[in-house]
């Protein structure tokens, strides 16, 4: 008879961490980390283009109207503004 192992697949958890790589103590953990054989994926900051950030900005409802370029110096320089 044959003898058949099971193979369980193991789940490894995923975590996230932050390491300042200015610091000793961070340069030291990343060493670290990466000596053990630690998957390192580095991810870069998104930083939205300005598409994205005009999109946010009608999302949030931070946007603004005006019926004229006269109108719109009123509303933001007030009521006492007066047009030269």
């Amino acid at each position: 008879m044959r003898r058949e192992t099971q193979r369980k697949e193991m789940s490894m958890a995923s975590y996230v961490i932050q390491i300042n790589e200015k610091t000793r103590a961070g340069q030291s953990l990343f060493e670290y980390l990466t000596s053990l054989g630690v998957v390192i994926e580095q991810l870069k900051p998104h930083r939205k283009c300005g598409l994205d950030e005009a999109l946010d900005d009608v999302k949030h409802g931070r946007v603004y109207h005006a019926e004229s370029a006269e109108d719109m110096f009123t509303q933001i320089l007030g009521k006492d503004y007066v047009q030269h």
